[in-house]
């Protein structure tokens, strides 16, 4: 199980038909092109999930949903469904809801015509023409006004829409994708979100763990970073002490996936020696280090593999053992 990355209840119990073989074959493949595609790390519980809910819908003309904090990786999942779609050729747009104002959102989506407003120099084309054909990407849709979502509902259900200033009704075709980090069934309640729209872009669901909520990914996840940035800056960083190692797996990550990558870029910059060590994480990080091991040299080895005189499986669950047990003091203390 842990090898393929498929969830347990995916394996097969003799005994066992030649078509079951085959379709397991094929859902063994679909993970690993899933893997591949989009670049996502990881192969704790949550993320094979999620990995098998995209490879199950990606194919499928369905709109999809994707929540979760910021940083867990939501624009990935989709690049994924959209690389897994009928419409990979064609193109994957995506727009950040959240940081347009109003004005400048609706000129975003739909485009605008030459003079429509001050500044409107030039005809210019929205992302609902841009995707035409492939995947449009709405990210932090909670962010969306009221009368906003109103404007998006109409061109979801007629396909059509205007440019502002213009006359013309264009079509479109687009699959959509949404993400956001606010509870949407909260917002709804609320009144502060469209129920019509909300059921209509959740077909289908995909919830993203936080990266606290799946602690087995950090360590191969920091590899990534780490490989990433010597390879992009030419550094001899070889890898992580074991101080370093217990100290990332013991920090709750607020920021998520994106505040590890950007701890690991600064750590390995700014390492003194071939290994990073527990001073050169940043601050916030180091302030969760206490009785932590002894600062030994782990070497990289690439997903974090055991190898001679390398800290394999055994060293990995000793870290999250003593990580765990510090957490449980930390709440005693508190006590």
């Amino acid at each position: 199980v842990e090898a393929t990355g498929l969830p347990p209840e995916c394996c097969l119990h003799s005994p066992v038909t030649s078509d079951q073989v085959v379709e397991q074959g094929r859902r063994l493949l679909g993970l690993q092109k899933v893997r591949r595609l989009s670049g996502i790390v990881g192969n704790s519980r949550p993320v094979r999930e999620v990995l098998t809910t995209i490879a199950q819908v990606g194919p499928l003309n369905v709109p999809v949903l994707v929540n979760g904090e910021s940083g867990t990786g939501k624009e990935l999942v989709a690049q994924a469904l959209h690389a897994q779609s009928r419409r990979a050729d064609e193109p994957f747009v995506t727009i950040n809801v959240g940081s347009l104002a109003e004005s400048l959102l609706e000129s975003e989506l739909f485009g605008h015509e030459k003079g429509a407003f001050t500044g409107a120099i030039s005809r210019h084309a929205g992302v609902f023409e841009r995707a035409n054909g492939g995947t449009l990407f709405l990210d932090e849709l909670g962010e969306m006004s009221p009368r906003m979502q109103v404007k998006l509902l109409r061109v979801l259900e007629t396909r059509e829409f205007t440019r502002v200033g213009g006359s013309q009704t264009l079509a479109t075709d687009v699959r959509i994708v949404a993400a956001t980090h606010r509870d949407l069934d909260a917002e709804m309640a609320a009144g502060r979100f469209r129920g019509d729209l909300y059921y209509r872009l959740k077909v289908v669901r995909i919830d993203l763990p936080p990266l606290r909520d799946r602690p087995d990914d950090i360590l191969p996840l920091a590899d990534k970073f780490l490989r990433a940035t010597r390879e992009r800056h030419g550094l001899r960083i070889r890898g992580f002490t074991r101080s370093a190692m217990a100290t990332l797996l013991r920090y709750a990550w607020p920021g998520n996936v994106r505040e590890l990558r950007n701890v690991v870029d600064a750590a390995a910059v700014l390492a003194r020696g071939e290994f990073i060590d527990l001073d050169d994480l940043a601050e916030e990080v180091r302030g969760t280090a206490r009785d932590t091991p002894s600062a030994l040299p782990v070497r990289h080895t690439g997903e974090f593999e055991a190898g001679p005189g390398e800290a394999g499986l055994a060293d990995r669950t000793m870290l999250r053992i003593l990580a765990e047990l510090q957490r449980l003091s930390d709440r005693v203390d508190e006590l």
